[in-house]
């Protein structure tokens, strides 16, 4: 007796549903199990339709075996997607798996903080990793809007990144126009395929310190001087020793600086002469700017060139 078979061979249905879930950038895992019912070993190739999903791209199954298969998600941006997993070979054909993703979202990065006196400027350097395996340029701001207190480079580039990520820095300044012991902002660097990090910046402006002795060779010299302030301001100048000379008063104009000059009387008995500067905006501040003055006369001998007598010459 003879019979006559019609075979259909129609493409797999789903092996199951993976479901992985984790806050952004950090790692979820899961397994497949696949078994192999030939005499031989089989290569498996797998490739997942998410670039987030990392699966190796091929795995061996040992014959007459039973083996998994890891498959690991990082999500980088927040919200729910879906994707597919496709594990496929000569022999054994193709299982497929559904796979449901979820991002969470994270805490901030750790903060920097500042500590900077009035007038002064400080600079630090904040650190992330980059994770997506494409060139990427983050777009960095404040959240307050404000740019005055903290400042940050509008854009900030990142290569691919390979399977361990890749590290981008930040450059943060905090320049403030006023003191306060617990001046607050948030640093926000996002990319709308590579996600969003947040870092806390935290700042504490104190009384500007005296700064020199600034030394003058000869009868003149000038003191690099900044209005840090959000508006136009007088300032006013004094020195405490006549063998100084300054103008009284010059309007800087906001977050300008300017070169004030200094003049020295020459001729003063003693040799150096030591005095004080001192800069003062009553209208913005209370606080005043102080910088010792050091005056050495040209005249003055330097033993390391010959001014005095060297005991080898005499006779």
């Amino acid at each position: 007796m003879f019979y006559e078979c019609h075979v259909d061979a129609t493409e797999a249905p789903l092996q199951g549903t993976l479901s992985l879930v984790a806050a952004v950038r950090s790692l979820a895992q899961s397994r497949v199990s696949i078994h192999n019912p030939l005499d031989v070993a089989v290569t498996l190739s797998a490739a997942a339709t998410d670039k987030q999903v990392q699966v190796a791209a091929s795995v061996e199954l040992p014959p007459k075996a039973t083996s998994e298969v890891a498959v690991k998600y990082r999500p980088l941006l927040v919200g729910e997607r879906e994707a597919t997993l496709k594990l496929s070979s000569g022999q054994l054909g193709e299982f497929v798996y559904a796979l449901k993703l979820q991002g969470l979202d994270t805490t901030p990065e750790r903060s920097i903080g500042f500590s900077v006196p009035l007038g002064g400027r400080e600079t630090q350097v904040f650190r992330f990793t980059h994770w997506l395996d494409e060139k990427v340029e983050y777009a960095c701001s404040f959240a307050s809007g404000a740019a005055a207190v903290f400042e940050c480079p509008p854009k900030v580039a990142a290569d691919p990144a390979g399977g361990q990520g890749t590290e981008v820095e930040v450059t943060v300044s905090f320049e403030p126009s006023m003191l306060g012991e617990n001046i607050r902002d948030m640093l926000i660097v996002s990319s709308p395929t590579a996600g969003m990090y947040q870092c806390p910046v935290m700042g504490r402006c104190v009384p500007p310190k005296p700064q020199g002795p600034v030394e003058f060779v000869g009868g003149a010299g000038k003191i690099e001087f900044k209005n840090v302030f959000a508006q136009d301001a007088d300032f006013l100048f004094a020195v405490d020793n006549p063998a100084f000379s300054v103008k009284p008063s010059e309007k800087i104009g906001s977050k300008k600086s300017t070169a004030v000059a200094i003049a020295y009387k020459e001729g003063m008995p003693g040799g150096a002469m030591a005095g004080k500067l001192v800069i003062a905006c009553p209208a913005m501040t209370q606080c005043t700017w102080v910088f010792y003055l050091s005056s050495i006369p040209r005249s003055r001998p330097n033993t390391a060139t010959g001014g005095s007598p060297d005991p080898k010459k005499k006779k």
